[in-house]
């Protein structure tokens, strides 16, 4: 092989590898969390093949009925979406989260936990069914991985924690500099 191929395959490899290595959005992390639930959802059926389905409104419902459409096709069930009261099967969102917290091992990361929970009713039977996630990603992502179009997939970022060093470097910066603008003035007015 010349070295000019030898250059072009390490280039596309370690691009290729650049672009493996990107995290997933908060939205797609929730989409995939809400399949898993329709999955356990639809497990529950009890071997029925067609039924009607109700999700109760709440921000972001129409992510479980894509979701629960999307696993009935998969498979095979027949599921038809209903307004009324009478639904073989009823869905109520417990919680989707997304939170922020400080990560220990560096002041630049955060731990990311991402949760969504439900409890449905089949019949007469009640179940619950969750998925979370948690990842370590960088401060300077979230904005990435937030979409402002969805705002049940955005969290409360934490304030950056002040080191030691700043704590003590910005108050003295700041007396310095004041003791040397007063030392400068009176220098000034009486040369």
């Amino acid at each position: 092989m010349s070295y000019k191929s030898l250059l072009l395959i390490a280039f596309f490899s370690l691009v290729s590898t650049a672009f493996s290595l990107e995290k997933r959005s908060n939205f797609e992390i929730l989409d995939s969390l809400a399949r898993r639930v329709c999955s356990e959802i639809a497990e529950r059926l009890n071997g029925e093949t067609s039924a009607t389905f109700r999700v109760e409104p709440f921000e972001g419902d129409w992510l479980i009925k894509n979701a629960l459409k999307r696993v009935a096709d998969e498979k095979g069930l027949r599921l038809r979406e209903s307004d009324e009261e009478g639904a073989e099967l009823k869905i109520y969102v417990s919680q989707i989260s997304v939170s922020y917290e400080q990560a220990r091992s560096n002041a630049d990361s955060l731990i990311r936990k991402i949760r969504l929970a439900a409890d449905f009713r089949v019949g007469e039977k009640l179940f619950s069914a969750s998925g979370d996630f948690e990842d370590e990603i960088s401060r300077r992502d979230v904005r990435f991985l937030e979409r402002p179009s969805y705002p049940f997939a955005k969290g409360k970022i934490p304030p950056r924690k002040k080191s030691v060093l700043t704590k003590i470097a910005e108050p003295l910066i700041f007396v310095g500099s004041a003791i040397l603008v007063v030392v400068l003035l009176f220098t000034i007015r009486s040369g």
